[in-house]
């Protein structure tokens, strides 16, 4: 499904129809009317709705697994920008609900930065630089310094998790099948943060996400490998490629360890101490 188009701004002045563009259109229309499509399914109408609509149950029911009140997790993470590049280790822990905590490594061993994610917001500590920053949106941190991600911290480990349940709604919006009887399924769902796409096989497997970026310019999406590994829930993907075409951006994320824990983390297990004399600049 596409991701939801944006409004013009107010005021904005109508396209019109000059004789020029007039013919770009048509041409442009003539091009959409030659290009490939996707083969319809050999199956009456009714039987395809089921058909759909049992590989999202399937999916659905492969979430239940990974029901848990807690989790950690160790996963590499490789980060390419036009602006700047990252290969950092990164361990995530926190509870199924915020708040949410991350520390990240260089490659040689050096911590490089401490994160939580919480009700309040997004607090980020650099020990290096004896420095502190608070945001009130965690996407917005994360870009700020240099992982611009699609997910924030309790969302990535609900992924990491499995827990597809919490991550998009019960139900789907659209479907469009992707080829015969036995090919995967596009899937559309409305969302607060948009339109999101998620593509499953036939099993209720997901295969990739498309998820709006917040800004102009363009989606992420999500290529998600090497599900259903010996020792994590089904839907925990063992390797998730991240991508944004528009601004050449590429991570690719290596899960190491995943525990589930069946009791939540203690409070102290989840604050981030910041030293004495550090001031916190509070950030839009």
């Amino acid at each position: 499904m596409n991701i939801l188009p944006r409004r013009s701004p107010a005021g904005r002045v109508p396209w019109k129809l000059r004789p020029w563009r007039v013919f770009l259109l048509a041409g442009c229309l003539l091009c959409a009317a030659c290009a490939p499509k996707t083969p319809a399914p050999d199956l009456p109408e009714a039987d395809l709705q089921e058909r759909m609509a049992a590989t999202w149950r399937a999916f659905r029911a492969k979430g239940e697994h990974a029901r848990a009140p807690a989790f950690s997790a160790t996963a590499s993470l490789n980060y390419a920008g036009p602006k700047n590049k990252h290969r950092v280790v990164a361990k995530l822990w926190g509870n199924a609900v915020l708040p949410v905590r991350l520390d990240l490594q260089a490659g040689v061993g050096a911590m490089v930065g401490h994160w939580r994610e919480g009700p309040e917001g997004f607090l980020i500590y650099i020990p290096g630089n004896n420095a502190a920053f608070r945001f009130e949106d965690a996407l917005t941190g994360m870009a700020t310094f240099g992982l611009a991600l699609p997910l924030d911290l309790q969302d990535l480990g609900r992924l990491l998790m499995g827990d597809w349940n919490a991550l998009l709604p019960q139900d789907y919006d659209t479907a469009q099948p992707q080829g015969d009887a036995n090919a995967p399924v596009r899937y559309g769902c409305f969302t607060p943060r948009g339109a999101i796409a998620l593509t499953l096989t036939a099993q209720g497997l997901p295969v990739s996400m498309e998820i709006p970026a917040g800004d102009s310019q363009g989606p992420w999406t999500l290529e998600l490998q090497e599900l259903g590994a010996p020792g994590v829930p089904p839907l925990t993907p063992q390797r998730v490629r991240m991508t944004r075409t528009a601004t050449r951006e590429t991570a690719i994320l290596f899960l190491k360890e995943l525990e589930l824990r069946q009791e939540p983390w203690p409070e102290a297990a989840l604050t981030l101490e910041i030293p004495p004399g550090v001031v916190i600049r509070e950030q839009p």
